[in-house]
């Protein structure tokens, strides 16, 4: 700190021998107070510690002391790391975003699963519910259809026996009719039931053409004529 007496100047560069000795203090420092401790335990402490001992180290060191130079406060500047430790200490930092962001994809993934398998198990049981309730239709609609059928063959089986007994009705009736007109018929004198004959064939012809009565047949006619009053008296 000598002065040049005829020029008032300074003799030296005092400044920067003094801020030479005190950042070789501190570098000194700071590597011993860096290399007890790990990376990750001093980003957590903070500047503070590192601080504290730096002015601690500065107040206390002879070297400043000898030249009259005193220590009343330290700030930290310009507190970076080298590449390497920045691209270290990112890494994690990096790794935990990433594994983060591959959660939130997996649980938006396994949401979007979950939401599907809903969806999937609800169209299932939908169908499921539908065709159990078609199995059910169709059973029913096969059940009324054997019912119609069952009632409908019953139905035709008792007509169909109501028109056999009509029918036999009808029948027997023909029948009793034709025996009793046979009854009537069966003892009469064949010249009767002759006549009877011809008179029927006589009202069913619109016309006779011809009539051929023979000697033999003129005689039999007579005869059974005769024999008729007789039998009619008898009876």
């Amino acid at each position: 700190f000598s002065i040049d007496l005829r020029t008032g100047k300074l003799r030296g560069e005092p400044i920067e021998k003094i801020q030479a000795r005190i950042a070789g203090i501190a570098n000194q420092a700071v590597q011993q107070y860096l290399g007890q401790a790990p990376v990750r335990a001093l980003l957590d402490a903070g500047p503070a510690p590192l601080r504290e001992r730096l002015q601690a180290l500065v107040a206390a060191d002879p070297a400043l002391t000898d030249i009259g130079v005193a220590a009343v406060a330290v700030r930290l500047t310009n507190l970076t790391p080298t590449s390497e430790l920045e691209r270290a200490l990112q890494t994690p930092t990096f790794e935990a975003l990433q594994q983060k962001a591959d959660e939130a994809t997996f649980q938006r993934r396994a949401l979007a699963v979950e939401k599907e398998r809903a969806i999937a198990e609800n169209e299932l049981a939908n169908k499921t519910e539908l065709a159990r309730r078609e199995k059910l239709l169709i059973a029913e609609e096969a059940e009324n259809a054997r019912n119609r059928a069952t009632g409908a063959a019953e139905a035709q089986q008792i007509e169909a026996g109501a028109e056999a007994e009509r029918i036999r009705a009808i029948e027997g009736a023909k029948a009793e009719a034709e025996r009793q007109h046979i009854a009537i018929y069966r003892d009469l004198p064949p010249a009767i039931l002759l006549g009877l004959a011809a008179q029927q064939l006589a009202g069913k012809l619109d016309k006779i053409e011809h009539v051929n009565v023979t000697p033999d047949l003129l005689a039999t006619v007579l005869g059974e004529f005769r024999k008729a009053p007789a039998v009619i008296e008898g009876r």
